[in-house]
Formats: structure tokens, C-alpha cells, sequence
């Protein structure tokens, strides 16, 4: 609390707070990397990171001498190693600096993560001061997930009680409750839901209509149901995996799908990459987004990839317990009857 003429005001601790006292406790860069090292083995073998569950996270170091020693003494550009539940091996590059990495700095990375001497099926780039738009599009066209300070910012940790000494014992934060107009929305789509198997929830915006939509899905769909999410931009997709995975009050798995057809930089953000792996086509949604028994399968999709969501459902995709389009407005158009791709919403 500080007293200003009289006013006590709160400063709240996020991600940005703790990066700064990093900077000031670390005594080097190389203790500054330690640190921030240990912190992401925590965050990711803890659950907090959405875009898988992990059996196991690993430093570069330790993997490699326990699986082929004879290379430890080569500079890979790997720092983590991970095996999800789904049997994908990780390969995980870190940044801990505040300035963007441009593509030279993850080239050394790249090259190994995808060299035939490894069997790495997954990638992440872990950025704090985020990527170059060059870098951000080549890892785009590679499949590489970048995750950035902005993204720490917003993940489901309690930041007020975070401490780099003992980052290992970090805190989830607690999820946000419903406002009362907000339950009333909850209440009416799921009432509408009963004699109705669809509609529309109108609320202006800053209302909390992602809130809504996952509280709705969290009372409406049960482990091993499917959701499908579907927003205009990778931007929208991004926020709502954060936004959910953040705020989730039951075990949800995230499924992320693009494709070359119609993917670009977004007009408002300029995202263009995701913040988990994306999956590419339907062969591989199909796989991905098998149910489990203790958690609820969301896909999240833009309007523009949904063509490899029905590709799947041909070929044995689940039904979807939920669909939710996000910005509704922007799947109306008119439709010619000599177009030869109509949309697959």
C-alpha cells in the first residue's frame, strides 16, 4: 500500500512486478537465466502452461546425458526437454531477456529441434520480450508455439505471492467469480438450451462474454465431451485459451486449429502464431482430440481453418457437446452459387 496525499492505493504484482525484482536480484545475466530456468520447469511441469499436461519436463543437460551422452558436450540451442501424456517429445528454447529475439537467435535452436537426430514432434519458443515479426512468421510456418511475457502476464498464477527463490511452490490464481448479470446470461443460455439447440448471447463489449461462454461449457459439457471455440483471428484464439485455461474451475485440454488456407497476420494485433502447437490437419485432429476421462476437449479454431474440423468429423471426430462462434457477425455473407469453397461453419 502506498499513502499518496492521504489516498492509499493497492499495487497489484503481475508478471511484469516480478520480471523487474528478477532483474534486480539476479546478480548476472547467467543467475538471472538460472532462475528464470527453474521458474519454467515449475510452470510447465505444474500444469500452468495450456497446451499440454506433461509426464515429465527435464533440462537439455539432464535429458541428453540420460539418453545420448556421447552429445553432451554440444551446444544444441535446446534448454527443456518434455514428454506430454500423448507420448509428444518437447524441444523448448528459453529467452529470458526483455529485448525481442529475432530469427538468428532461435536458428541454432531450430535446426536441432528438427534434425533427424532427435525425435522432437512438438516445439515452443519461450520469449519474454516476445519475437520479431520475421521470427514470429517463420515459427508460424514451422509449427513452433511461442510463448511470451504478455502471456506470463495472464497465466493462472497468484503472482501476489510469487517469489523467484522459491518459484517451485507457485500459487495458482484464483478463478474469477460471475458478476450477477453474468450469472443471469449463464442462467438464460442454458434455460434456452432446454427447448432450443442454439442461440445467440448478445452482451456489449468488456461485459465478460468469454467468461460467460466458459462457465456455461463448464456447467453444460462433462470429462471426455468436445467443445468447439471459433473466433475470426488467431488474436481471439490466443485470448481465449489464456482467458480460459486462466479462469477454468474444471480440467480442460486445449486443441488448437490452422491451416495454410487463409491464415495471416491479424489486422488488429498483428499475431500470426499461437500460443500452443497448432494442429494442421485432420488426420492429426483426430488424434489430438480423442476424449479423456477427466477433462473436457476444447478446439479452438478460426473461421478460416474450420475446413479441417469437418475434414475430421468425416473421418470419426467426435460430435461436439458445445459449438460457441465467437463474434457471430463475422460468419454472415453472402454466398454465391459459383464458389467453389463455401464456408464449413
Amino acid at each position: 500500500m502506498l499513502g499518496i496525499q492521504g489516498v492509499e492505493r493497492v499495487i497489484k504484482m503481475g508478471f511484469w512486478e516480478q520480471y523487474e525484482n528478477l532483474q534486480n536480484e539476479a546478480s548476472s545475466p547467467q543467475e538471472r537465466g538460472r532462475l528464470f530456468e527453474r521458474f519454467l520447469l515449475a510452470f510447465l511441469r505444474d500444469g500452468h502452461y495450456p497446451g499440454a499436461r506433461f509426464v515429465w519436463v527435464k533440462t537439455y543437460r539432464d535429458w541428453i546425458m540420460d539418453t545420448q551422452p556421447e552429445r553432451s558436450q554440444q551446444d544444441e540451442g535446446i534448454d527443456l526437454v518434455a514428454e506430454d501424456t500423448e507420448h509428444h517429445l518437447w524441444a523448448i528454447q528459453s529467452k529470458d531477456h526483455r529485448d525481442p529475439v529475432d530469427w538468428r537467435e532461435l536458428s541454432t535452436f531450430v535446426a536441432s529441434a528438427t534434425s533427424p537426430r532427435f525425435s522432437f514432434t512438438k516445439f515452443l519458443v519461450v520469449a519474454v520480450g516476445g519475437v520479431t515479426r520475421t521470427a514470429e512468421a517463420r515459427c508460424q510456418e514451422r509449427g513452433i508455439a511461442v510463448w511470451t511475457g504478455e502471456d506470463f502476464e495472464t497465466a493462472d498464477i497468484d503472482w501476489e505471492q510469487f517469489t523467484w527463490q522459491a518459484s517451485e511452490a507457485m500459487t495458482r490464481h484464483v478463478p474469477v467469480s460471475l458478476r450477477p448479470y453474468q450469472e443471469e446470461a449463464v442462467a438464460a443460455i442454458l434455460s434456452g438450451w432446454e427447448a432450443n439447440d442454439r442461440g445467440k448471447c448478445i452482451m456489449p463489449p468488456g461485459t465478460g462474454k468469454t467468461l460467460v461462454a466458459l462457465r456455461t461449457v463448464e456447467r453444460f459439457a462433462q470429462p471426455r465431451d468436445l467443445v468447439l471455440f471459433c473466433a475470426p483471428s488467431i488474436a481471439l484464439v490466443n485470448q481465449t485459451i489464456r482467458a480460459w485455461k486462466r479462469d477454468a474451475t474444471v480440467q480442460l485440454r486445449f486443441v488448437a486449429v490452422t491451416s495454410d488456407r487463409g491464415v495471416g497476420r491479424d489486422e488488429d494485433t498483428g499475431d500470426i502464431s499461437l500460443i500452443i502447437p497448432p494442429t494442421t490437419n485432420h488426420e492429426e485432429l483426430v488424434r489430438a482430440a480423442q476424449p479423456v476421462d477427466d477433462a473436457i476437449i476444447v478446439v479452438v479454431s478460426t473461421y478460416q481453418s474450420l475446413h479441417v474440423v469437418a475434414d475430421a468429423q468425416q473421418q470419426g471426430l467426435p460430435e461436439f457437446r458445445v459449438a460457441i462462434a465467437d463474434e457471430a457477425h463475422r460468419t454472415t455473407g453472402v454466398a454465391y452459387e459459383e464458389e467453389e469453397d463455401p464456408s464449413d461453419f
